[in-house]
């Protein structure tokens, strides 16, 4: 009989090892089946004792140890894999078994005695770390193929296999489809949304191939542990669905550098806009330029700026959506049978609500958020939606401030887009993409290739069309950005930059930005393609008010009845982090649905962190705080 120390792998387990005692002949790497509280879950053994050698220390404890009985593998994950999960566990102030449950696949999970057999074929190989095979490449995307094309090639040429990770399925299907050109029989794609009999398929098969691989996917892809890994790419680098919505709040880039670093292979990320984070650590010589960093935007593409009200005021014409240039961009289209993408920022008929008497934003009354209009069937079905809580009401209402009844929608939303396009074409040629009509990605498929598929026709969507779309359009227009810059967020600046590049990938023929505000600064560098212009007025940007990457965020969030939330939030910085100076403010939206919500943030000194005291008192925090290790947003 043996005790055995093992970490759970799943999502909400505090504790990082929990102790069991078991008469199977397991030993450290052995994947178990075990009980903790009312689940069974997967565990992975760390150590294993004689239980004659611990005798006495069982006799005295508090209490009753359970019995595993069932073994899943005798070694299923590789020492480099494990390795980098306790590295990324140590990050983000949470547990190994946290970090594995996050990044493993529920499927794989569920059937890890199925895969064990061809995981246990696998020679563990020992981790190798190596800091200075780190690379970026920022190119348009058909340069950043050509490069990736050569590095497979030279990968495969030195028997070594490469992985390339994608934040969405629809990413990761055009990659693969690029990628695998040629080289199909040894190209996998891999993803955690397959059925069952389709994952345990492509693992298995990309397992026991014995030619070096290439394996394409989302996160997914990064668990399947081949030995012969020389290069991982992270590509799409600046995309925000890169980071997990639940706990840990996990950065999968982080990871994938960890586990690139840790098992000695290259490390390349791509975009056509890097992040800020990843431009100064290039400029810092962290990371390697893989071929020259471009700094301008390329191609043959004409980019206009239109001062929408330049253009109001000259043609003594109302608010309107669609412009002169867009407009003979459409028109054109529809001539020459064309195909035409018009992105919108925000969704609904008005993403604002202004009170015409006191200049005030209409609010929603559950959580306090600015509400945005749509539009109904007839006038008297109009209303008022929160975006935050999903609270609506009737647009009949009156101003919280001042019970004016003259509320006037504001702004421009896709629906308002779409009503004054259908004032100028027929609604046949018109195609529409947001989330509160295309909930899923098959919605949004099936959308893009009637688009596709039609004689001519214009493509009306917001960023839920943007992994789905690739570069063989023939013109592009962005009805409005003006709205985004209001966001007090410190990355808004980026996020706009990225659409804007995206926007301008997507076309080599008329590329336009529809603006009331052309003195914006950014919108010059975005119109002149400008990477350089941006990120030096940016950096010192960041540099001024210790943003990253000048400082490492931590995010402490508590979310409940205000008067509860008040007193722990004293508690937090006044007893569990008194030692460490503190921002503590509300939430940019503080209520919802009757939810208070405080934030505090902590301002780490790059290269501090992670902070051994910091990070165990981060650790020992009640369950009810939220903690993000540099997140996406403050707000």
């Amino acid at each position: 009989m043996k005790i055995i120390q093992v970490i759970p792998i799943g999502r909400g387990f505090s504790k990082e090892i929990l102790s069991y005692f078991t008469a199977l002949p397991v030993a450290p790497g052995a994947l178990v089946e075990i009980s903790v509280r009312t689940r069974k879950v997967p565990g992975l053994v760390v150590s294993a004792q004689n239980i004659g050698i611990m005798k006495s220390e069982i006799k005295s404890l508090p209490f009753g140890m359970r019995k595993v009985e069932r073994a899943l593998s005798s070694s299923f994950f590789t020492e480099s894999y494990l390795k980098s999960a306790k590295l990324c566990a140590e990050y983000y102030a949470t547990t190994t078994g946290n970090i594995l449950g996050t990044l493993i696949p529920k499927i794989l999970l569920e059937n890890i005695d199925v895969l064990a057999k061809v995981q246990g074929n696998q020679t563990q190989s020992k981790p190798k770390e190596t800091e200075e095979n780190a690379f970026v490449i920022q190119a348009e995307r058909e340069e950043r193929f050509s490069q990736h094309r050569s590095i497979i090639r030279e990968e495969f040429a030195k028997s070594s296999s490469v992985y390339c990770c994608l934040p969405t399925v629809p990413e990761a299907k055009f990659y693969f489809d690029n990628l695998s050109k040629g080289i199909e029989v040894h190209s996998f794609f891999l993803w955690g949304g397959l059925s069952k009999k389709g994952f345990l398929k492509v693992w298995q098969e990309a397992m026991q191939h014995n030619h070096p691989v290439l394996i394409v996917g989302t996160s997914a892809c990064l668990s399947l542990s081949r030995q012969d890994i020389g290069t991982i790419i992270v590509e799409e680098e600046s995309s925000r669905s890169y980071k997990t919505q639940r706990r840990p709040y996990l950065d999968i880039r982080i990871f994938a550098e960890i586990y690139a670093r840790t098992l000695g292979a290259r490390y390349i990320v791509g975009d056509i806009l890097l992040r800020i984070e990843t431009l100064w650590r290039h400029e810092k010589g962290e990371l390697k330029a893989l071929g020259p960093i471009k700094w301008k935007s390329s191609g043959d593409t004409t980019t206009i700026l239109t001062d929408m009200k330049a253009e109001e005021a000259k043609g003594e014409r109302k608010f309107h959506v669609i412009g002169d240039e867009v407009m003979k961009m459409i028109e054109n289209a529809r001539e020459y049978k064309k195909h035409i993408f018009l992105f919108a920022s925000r969704k609904g008929y008005a993403p604002s609500i202004i009170c015409r008497d006191c200049r005030n934003p209409a609010m929603c009354e559950k959580c306090l958020a600015p509400i945005a209009f749509y539009k109904g069937k007839d006038e008297n079905s109009n209303f008022f939606l929160c975006h935050r809580c999903k609270n609506t009401r009737t647009a009949d209402t009156l101003c919280r401030f001042c019970s004016s009844w003259r509320l006037d929608p504001s702004g421009i939303g896709i629906d308002r887009a779409k009503e004054e396009l259908e004032e100028k074409i027929a609604q046949e040629s018109i195609f529409t993409v947001d989330k509160e009509k295309t909930k899923t990605p098959a919605q949004v498929k099936k959308i893009i290739s009637s688009f596709k598929a039609s004689e001519w026709g214009v493509l009306l969507g917001t960023e839920a069309v943007f992994s789905s779309l690739t570069n063989d359009l023939d013109s592009v227009a962005i009805l409005s950005l003006d709205s985004l810059f209001a966001i007090p967020d410190f990355r808004i600046n980026e996020k706009i930059m990225h659409i804007v590049f995206k926007m301008r990938s997507l076309t080599e023929g008329n590329f336009i930005i529809q603006t009331r505000n052309p003195s914006e600064g950014i919108l010059k560098s975005a119109r002149e393609g400008n990477i350089l212009d941006f990120y030096h007025s940016e950096i010192l940007e960041r540099e001024k008010f210790k943003y990253p990457p000048f400082s490492i965020l931590i995010e402490i969030s508590l979310s409940g009845g205000k008067i509860s939330v008040q007193k722990e939030t004293k508690k937090l910085e006044a007893e569990y982090l008194k030692d460490y100076k503190m921002e503590i403010f509300p939430a940019f939206i503080p209520e919802a649905m009757g939810t208070y919500t405080l934030k505090a943030i902590l301002r780490i000194p790059q290269g501090e962190w992670p902070k051994e005291d910091l990070k165990k008192k981060l650790s020992l925090l009640p369950p009810f705080f939220t903690i993000k290790i540099d997140p996406e947003s403050i707000l």
